[in-house]
């Protein structure tokens, strides 16, 4: 990338309300596995703070972090095997909202102008 060029990344974020619900249900279900949180869907999981890390360490300037619309009420409209799961996944989604724990996030960052 050029000094001065943007970088944009787009991540899960593993203390989103939705991840924390189903870690919490998985947990007390005694479920060992769920794709929204395990390999082979996600290799890796990210907090603001562990994406900040990483991308400071590859030599970027971070700008901002937000969060993104939750999954479910956007990019995931209908995901849920049951209509149960789904109107969950929704409840849950629109909680995350108004305390600022949406399961998506984008970064910003900037590659220094002089490396």
């Amino acid at each position: 990338m050029r000094p001065g060029g943007v970088l944009v990344l787009v991540t899960p974020n593993v203390k989103g309300l939705l991840q924390r619900v189903i870690k919490t249900k998985r947990s007390i279900m005694r479920q060992p596995w769920c794709p929204i949180d395990d390999v082979p869907w996600h290799l890796w999981g990210f907090t603001r703070e562990s994406l900040t890390l990483c991308v400071e360490k590859a030599g970027f300037i971070v700008k901002k972090i937000s969060w993104l619309e939750p999954s479910p009420l956007s990019t995931n409209l209908g995901a849920g095997s049951s209509a149960l799961k789904r109107a969950s996944l929704l409840a849950v989604a629109k909680a995350s909202k108004p305390l600022g724990m949406s399961d998506r996030m984008v970064l910003f960052a900037q590659k220094p102008e002089s490396a």
